[in-house]
This record gives structure tokens, sequence and C-alpha cells, in this order.
């Protein structure tokens, strides 16, 4: 699920980056909002692959 929520965010990031074609090279949606919104979506995809739920028998064997 959540690697699904890291590639909409990827792809949301590049079309706010490539979007605007009337507006300016250095608008500040392109430089500075859309790289963090990308980078976001990297950082959610590592936390994604990383994470790994607890399975109800460990949550039982713990209490």
């Amino acid at each position: 699920m959540l690697l699904i929520a890291s590639v909409v965010t990827l792809v949301i990031g590049f079309i706010v980056m490539g979007s605007g074609k009337d507006k300016p090279f250095d608008d500040p949606m392109k430089i500075t909002i859309a790289p963090l919104i990308v980078l976001l979506g990297f950082a959610i995809g590592v936390v994604s692959i990383l994470y790994t739920p607890k399975s109800k028998e460990e949550e039982t064997t713990e209490e």
C-alpha cells in the first residue's frame, strides 16, 4: 500500500515539475515545490521497502 502511495506521489511531483508550458523556467513551483514532492515520494518508497508489518501471532505472544 505504501509503495503505491510512493508511485502516485512521484507521478504527481513529476507532473508538477513539467507542467506550465506558459510559465517561466524559474517558477518557484517548478524549482522548489516539485522537487520536494519527488523527494517525499522516494522517501515513502524507501520506508515501504524497509517496513515489515507485525503478524498477528507476534502481537499475541508479546503480551
